[in-house]
């Protein structure tokens, strides 16, 4: 058996209950009509309930839903079925969802051009002239970054740190679960989705700029002044490899070489 509330229009918006022998799941179907399509899993519903929930269209999906014939126990039993099978459910949403993979490449040029900016300052403060400092920077900075840990490796690995250990030394499952049952006192499906919505958004803004602190101390360790490279810009610029050495790894005064 099985339950739909449909939104059409300004984008498609589909969600469905099942019902087969004792277990209840849900699913969810998204489609901006610009570009954008997602086909959610049984063990993605939160994940689901959380892009709709922070949405342009959710108000006008919440109309669909109250016009159906879902109801707040078949919503619960769906979030239920889905952490038990996906511990991690919804927490990619919570970290940035889609938009951090285009948010990192400017958290990584800001990190670049702090790292390419110290160098330089500490170069000329050595008395070394402003554009070969500048020169001598940007290829050091782009070298010792070269390497830097990738931005899904961090995601994955941030993401199964909140799974085990989310607020309070509790798991992300034990989280969803609790915020279920304090949301539970709602009789109406609508009032219980907005109140999980607004539950999971209060942690959103801290768990965010946890993980964007993640990325940058990952840029940071992976930061790795190579002797060969050292070598290479000494001898292509004319800068003594100390100097070029003690300004990699946080100089700033002038020193004698």
């Amino acid at each position: 058996m099985k339950k739909s509330a449909t939104l059409y229009s300004p984008a498609y918006v589909d969600l469905d209950i099942c019902k087969e022998r004792n277990k209840i799941y849900g699913d969810w179907s998204l489609d901006d009509k610009m570009g954008w399509a997602w086909y959610g899993e049984d063990d993605e519903f939160i994940l689901g309930i959380l892009r709709v929930g922070n949405s342009s269209v959710y108000d006008d999906f919440q109309k669909e839903l109250e016009e159906s014939n879902i109801t707040k126990n078949e919503l619960k039993k769906a979030m239920l079925h889905s952490i038990n099978k996906n511990p991690k459910d919804g927490l990619y949403h919570l970290i940035g969802d889609n938009s951090a993979y285009l948010d990192f490449q400017g958290i990584s040029d800001s990190i670049y051009e702090d790292m390419e900016y110290d160098v330089s300052e500490c170069l000329k403060n050595n008395f070394i002239p402003d554009d070969k400092a500048e020169e001598v920077a940007s290829e050091l900075t782009y070298n010792a970054l070269d390497e830097a840990k990738p931005i899904e490796k961090i995601f994955e690995e941030y993401e199964d740190d909140l799974a085990k250990n989310f607020r309070d030394s509790k798991s992300w499952k034990e989280f969803i679960k609790e915020t279920i049952e304090a949301c539970d006192t709602y009789e109406k499906a609508k009032d219980f989705l907005d109140c999980i919505v607004d539950k999971v958004n209060e942690e959103k803004e801290e768990v965010r700029k946890g993980f964007w602190e993640e990325v940058r101390n990952s840029y940071y360790e992976s930061y790795n002044l190579k002797k060969e490279d050292i070598k290479e810009l000494s001898k292509e610029y004319d800068v003594p490899e100390k100097l070029i050495d003690y300004c990699g790894h946080g100089g700033y005064d002038a020193i004698s070489v």
